[in-house]
């Protein structure tokens, strides 16, 4: 059986069809490929997701989702257009379950139809696009093909938002400092760092280091303020709530921050430990979900750890979330 929509064809074989009909609670049978609209995911998902195309293949009989087809298969053409630059040998589709996750699955393409085929036995969301991180060639040593932060530290090296300590090793497990911090932002804004060469204003931050203009560019923009005293700090590590602060004043300076009144619910163990000043930035890193607990409380409340920092790996996973959230 064969259904064909704006968004795709699917065809059923017998398996598949013989299944929604011993699961259909109506005579009729609803079939829905539906284009999803990005920010009905969650931002862990839509951090994911980045610019790509995601589909909801959906059965539904009497209100009931039929998802499992008892081992039946269906056929599911989309179609899409190669971006320039893009082959269709790194076109790829993955299969994203509730909780987030991705699973690549085997998928072709046909120039003619400019479409792109792949075979489910269930339905859920499935994203199609362009598989970047293929074409990245990993020089750090440190950084493993199944850690955790590999996408994100491909994501940021590609994208020029951070390099290696070393040409050979990225430094994972080292901390992130204030001044690598405000310049990764200079860099995602794509700032002329000449512009801002003559413009620094804290004493402990010396002109001639990699970092000045950035801090500049983000001081006159008001995205830091230092640290009193006309300090900066450039060499300290930053804390979280420093940096949730500091990613929620981008996001002002983008139009994209809190506006008028608003407040959010916080269940986090060591609120008491929020500075004042950092209160804004941790509710609204919760509420866009780009910053998360860091384990529990012995009561299971989830902890901010407001005053420990991160590590450049941690950093590169908030860089790449970030950067989606803003598209």
């Amino acid at each position: 059986m064969t259904v064909v929509t704006d968004n795709g064809t699917l065809t059923f074989d017998s398996k598949a069809v013989a299944a929604m009909g011993t699961q259909a609670a109506a005579t009729n049978i609803k079939v829905i490929v539906e284009d999803v609209v990005k920010t009905t995911l969650t931002g862990d998902q839509q951090a994911k997701v980045g610019d790509k195309n995601v589909y909801d293949l959906t059965v539904i009989s009497g209100g009931k989702l039929i998802s499992n087809f008892n081992g039946g298969n269906v056929y599911v053409s989309i179609p899409y257009e190669l971006k320039e630059g893009e082959t269709a040998d790194n076109l790829t589709v993955w299969y994203m379950a509730d909780d987030g996750s991705l699973t690549e699955i085997k998928c072709t393409y046909d120039t003619k139809t400019k479409s792109v085929a792949f075979v489910v036995d269930h339905f859920s969301k499935y994203i199609i696009g362009y598989d970047d991180l293929v074409s990245w060639v990993n020089p750090f040593t440190d950084v493993k093909s199944s850690a955790w932060y590999y996408n994100a530290v491909a994501f940021v090296n590609m994208n020029g938002l951070m390099k290696g300590q070393t040409d050979t090793t990225f430094g994972s497990k080292i901390a992130m400092t204030r001044s690598m911090f405000v310049t990764i932002l200079g860099r995602m804004e794509g700032i002329d760092a000449t512009m801002y060469a003559n413009k620094n204003t804290f004493s402990d931050v010396k002109n001639d280091q990699y970092y000045t203009p950035y801090i500049a560019w983000a001081s006159d923009k008001g995205i830091v303020s230092g640290t009193g005293g006309d300090k900066f700090a450039p060499n300290a590590a930053v804390t979280r709530e420093q940096m949730a602060v500091m990613m929620t004043n981008y996001m002002k300076f983008k139009d994209q921050g809190p506006k008028d009144e608003w407040a959010i619910q916080l269940t986090y163990g060591d609120l008491d430990k929020v500075s004042s000043w950092a209160d804004e930035g941790v509710m609204f890193m919760t509420m866009k979900d780009l910053m998360k607990g860091m384990g529990n409380d012995p009561n299971g409340n989830p902890l901010f750890a407001p005053k420990s920092t991160s590590t450049r790996a941690q950093t590169a996973q908030v860089i790449m979330n970030l950067e989606e959230l803003l598209k």
